[in-house]
């Protein structure tokens, strides 16, 4: 499905490419939704990056209306292709903070 990536456990929705970042943090807001956010390079601002939804709570639909209640945005196909190797890296960081974390 277009920008909606479904994985075994999750359902993540980017809303940033991840090369825009140096480091990374993730914060739960609801039962079941947790926040990627980045820290732009050179910047000491960060901003949401990735938004990552448990399956066991949320299905594609729920997903959808979620992303639509609170403002965010689903990426069209050809810009998840478009950064697919970039998005390699990511997920390998992202699955693995205990690897990468950085504070």
């Amino acid at each position: 499905m277009p920008g909606i990536d479904v994985q075994e456990n999750v359902i993540r929705v980017r809303q940033e490419d991840p090369d825009k970042y140096e480091k990374f943090r993730i914060k739960e807001i609801t039962d079941g939704v947790k926040l990627v956010l980045g820290k732009l390079k050179g910047k000491d601002k960060w901003e949401v990056q990735s938004i990552v939804f448990d399956k066991d709570k949320f299905d594609v639909e729920k997903v959808k209306k979620w992303i639509k209640e609170h403002g965010y945005k689903i990426r069209a196909m050809s810009e998840q292709f478009d950064i697919w190797a970039k998005e390699m890296e990511f997920r390998e960081k992202f699955w693995h903070p205990e690897l990468y974390w950085q504070r």
